[in-house]
């Protein structure tokens, strides 16, 4: 499927935006493309297209094999279809996580959401089928979900909260909202999950996503049709951020805003960008000059350290790209099926003999 370039639908998302402001809430919008029902202040929004993923033969076999691997996983995806009769990976069309800031004091995900487009009609009757799963996996003897309704929007809300069984000391707080059959939204702090029904009910003076300047500029660069996306507020860690300051050409990391990427296919081929906003045109393009630099690097000098067990991956330095856009030093990666299937090979056959410092 052909799809728009990214300006293009960040333009009909804003007419499908328009068109829900011209309703009595935005609920019609939010249910075709569901970030844009996420409030402005949030930091870092990441996207999902489950239906594509769960299509491909590739997904099917991780999954298939990761499920024998990881008992964890198992338990989890196996409990919940089974045993609750909620699917995430086949109930979900589309997925977006949102962050804000951080997260409270020994409540480790209350700074996140996420909102998705799928299968949720029959859940609201199974929410004690998922709080006895979770009582017995995860929380210590979680209370049955209470109902309360969004003032603006009369949408219902159902909360639980338990501390963990694996450290008493964290709570997590769970607030779950079907809006309608198709979505739902799934949050870790009351907060969160107020101020996104607050857009969705288009409460006055609250902006979210479809009508926040700041959003509709970040939402320009990035490609929200790709299978994977995301974009967000660049702050690491500030002993990582020193880290990086002090290698050479590190200092124009204090001029990134932003960092951005997305994951996507055509014609058989992985597109893969990242891409980093600076605060000017010229630290973007001092920032592409010191990638380039470091892509020079990596395939003199460690390309050759496994040049001989890993052919195909030894190459993948020639075949990234770094340019500049305005303020954005883009760095894209295209990987033809051919090239894919040679280095998947290739890593799977010699993992254990790869020259991994340290090992």
């Amino acid at each position: 499927m052909t799809v728009p370039p990214p300006r293009i639908m960040v333009v009909l998302l804003l007419a499908l935006a328009v068109a829900g402001c011209q309703k009595k809430n935005l609920l019609p919008t939010v249910e075709q493309v569901p970030y844009l029902g996420l409030p402005a202040t949030v930091n870092h929004v990441h996207g999902l297209d489950m239906s594509r993923v769960r299509a491909t033969q590739s997904f099917a076999d991780f999954l298939a094999q990761a499920r024998r691997d990881n008992k964890d996983l198992n338990t989890i995806l196996g409990g919940l279809a089974d045993e609750v009769g909620i699917d995430p990976i086949n109930d979900i069309d589309m997925m977006n996580l949102a962050i804000r800031g951080t997260p409270k004091l020994n409540q480790p995900i209350s700074n996140a959401i996420m909102i998705a487009r799928g299968r949720f009609g029959g859940v609201p009757g199974k929410l004690d089928k998922l709080r006895q799963w979770l009582g017995r996996e995860f929380l210590i003897q979680p209370p049955a979900f209470q109902k309360s309704s969004h003032p603006a929007s009369n949408i219902a809300i159902y909360k639980t909260s338990a501390r963990s069984q694996y450290n008493e000391h964290i709570e997590f707080q769970i607030f779950i909202a079907v809006p309608a059959d198709d979505l739902i939204i799934v949050a870790f702090s009351p907060e969160l999950m107020n101020d996104t029904l607050d857009v969705i009910g288009m409460v006055k003076g609250v902006e979210g996503l479809h009508n926040s300047k700041a959003w509709i500029d970040k939402l320009k660069l990035v490609q929200t049709s790709a299978t994977v996306w995301g974009i967000g507020d660049f702050a690491p860690p500030a002993e990582v951020k020193q880290q990086i300051a002090n290698l050479p050409d590190g200092g124009i990391v204090t001029k990134i805003q932003n960092y951005l990427y997305d994951v996507d296919s055509k014609d058989g081929d992985l597109l893969a960008e990242v891409g980093l906003v600076c605060d000017s045109p010229a630290s973007a393009t001092t920032l592409s000059a010191a990638l380039e630099k470091g892509r020079v690097a990596i395939r003199d000098q460690f390309a050759p350290m496994i040049g001989q067990q890993l052919p195909e991956t030894a190459k993948l330095p020639n075949k990234v790209l770094i340019t500049t856009e305005i303020n954005v030093s883009r760095v894209i990666l295209r990987l033809g099926q051919i090239d894919l299937d040679k280095i998947s090979e290739e890593i799977e056959k010699n993992a254990q003999n790869l020259p991994i410092p340290g090992r």
